[in-house]
């Protein structure tokens, strides 16, 4: 399983537009807590990728109206959870 964060679990300044209509403040992580909890102990593997989106978080990542990724976002998702596939030996 692998969680794509929202826009507004980033620390950014300023949200999109459509993030702005929930929230004007970091939404924060605990869903994705909830979600670890919930795959370690059914033994499900899981991959965040909110570290990885921090970590590129001014690359233009999601729409700006609707909150979607956009080609940047979609690019470092599939990067990201390729990788991990690969080095945790889960795909041949």
């Amino acid at each position: 399983m692998f969680y794509v964060p929202l826009e507004g679990q980033l620390d950014l300044e300023h949200y999109g537009d459509h993030m702005r209509l929930y929230t004007t403040t970091r939404i924060g992580d605990s869903f994705n807590g909830l979600l670890r909890e919930f795959t370690q102990k059914n033994n499900i593997p899981f991959l965040d990728l909110l570290p990885e989106f921090e970590r590129h978080k001014l690359e233009g990542l999601y729409l700006n109206r609707d909150g979607h990724l956009t080609e940047q976002g979609h690019q470092l998702a599939a990067g990201t959870l390729f990788d991990h596939l690969q080095q945790h030996h889960l795909v041949p």
